[in-house]
């Protein structure tokens, strides 16, 4: 049985190109957060209230409640279980540092995230 990996895509400046390459990084499986292993969810509806449950009547509650609504979950796929990357596993050189560089990378769009939502706020 193999071990699990994940393709990250990093830049390779090294050769003086612009064109990303990937490097396979170690990867563990865990349980999904967005529909905690069911597989399943029906988050897209939103929350009710109990005054809201009340007014839909009891066979809406009664089908709400048995799942009739629920979606696939798209971000495992419906399979209840999403791969990361394990930081803990060893890695070469090569894995490392790409890691880092998506790290970098992340928080740079972390930043930009921010900004723009910062200028939304003023307005902009």
């Amino acid at each position: 049985m193999s071990t699990p990996s994940i393709s990250i895509q990093v830049a390779d400046t090294e050769h003086g190109d612009d064109e990303d390459r990937f490097v396979k990084v170690p990867a563990h499986w865990v349980i999904c957060d967005t529909c905690r292993g069911n597989g399943q969810h029906s988050l897209a509806m939103g929350s009710f209230t109990q005054d809201e449950m009340d007014e839909q009547g009891p066979d809406f509650r009664d089908d709400y409640m048995s799942g009739l609504y629920d979606r696939s979950c798209e971000p495992c796929s419906g399979t209840g279980k999403i791969l990361v990357i394990d930081r803990d596993a060893p890695m070469t050189a090569q894995q490392k540092a790409a890691l880092a560089q998506q790290d970098r990378d992340d928080e740079l769009d972390a930043e930009d995230e921010a900004m723009r939502r910062a200028e939304l706020a003023f307005g902009c």
